[in-house]
């Protein structure tokens, strides 16, 4: 039997078992994904982000981070700047889960599915791809996914979040914001050029985001 289980391991999971590990606690971090991929993120952080982060021994900047200086809002051809009142940085979730898991060293199993977990004698049995595991205590950090017999609290009706990595468009060093009805998204800068645009759509716009040449007009 271990200490702790973990199951998931984006930002909360990694985390979570950086620190259980550094306080002597016997953990084990599950991660269905055999590698760190993108995934529908604002990749903005700010400086409570960078904090955290740099609490558990990283640097957005050394991850390659782009500095982000400025904030814009633009709305129907008009624009406003301004600056922003911290640093702020702008790293894709590649690079970020992935500098994460490596800080997580030996206690990350990836490519392991955990299929089920149900308390029992005072313990967490768990079902996995790789066999059965027993721990006194469960960390579940998986996001948007549900386990199966702990479905997550519904999120709000028909939206739907969208990402494009966009070649070929500069933001500068700087987060806009693009309202419209019912939402908003967000474009920053990627490292190396291009840019990151990501949005939370309602209704008819998020079914319509489906396809890129929908979620772009």
């Amino acid at each position: 039997m271990i200490g702790t289980a973990v199951i998931g391991a984006g930002p909360a999971g990694c985390a979570a078992a950086i620190a259980l590990a550094r306080a002597g606690e016997e953990v084990l971090l599950l991660e269905r994904q055999a590698a760190a991929r993108e995934s529908v993120c604002g990749e903005f952080l700010g400086d409570d982000a960078a904090r955290a982060l740099r609490a558990l021994g990283l640097d957005p900047s050394a991850l390659g981070g782009v500095p982000l200086h400025r904030a814009r809002v633009a709305w129907r051809g008009q624009a406003a700047e301004f600056a922003l009142p911290f640093p702020a940085w702008a790293l894709p979730r590649r690079l970020l889960d992935g500098a994460l898991r490596a800080a997580a060293g030996d206690v990350l199993r990836a490519g392991v599915t955990v299929l089920g977990a149900a308390p029992r004698d005072g313990a967490w049995h768990l079902r996995t791809s790789a066999g059965d595991i027993l721990a006194r205590r469960l960390v579940l950090a998986s996001g948007k996914h549900a386990l199966r017999g702990h479905p997550r609290t519904p999120a709000r009706p028909g939206a739907v979040g969208v990402k494009l990595h966009l070649a070929g468009v500069e933001a500068g060093q700087a987060v806009t914001l693009l309202p419209f009805a019912g939402g908003y998204a967000g474009l920053q800068p990627l490292p190396g050029g291009g840019a990151n645009l990501c949005a939370a759509l309602p209704g008819e716009a998020g079914a319509a985001a489906r396809d890129p040449a929908a979620f772009l007009a």
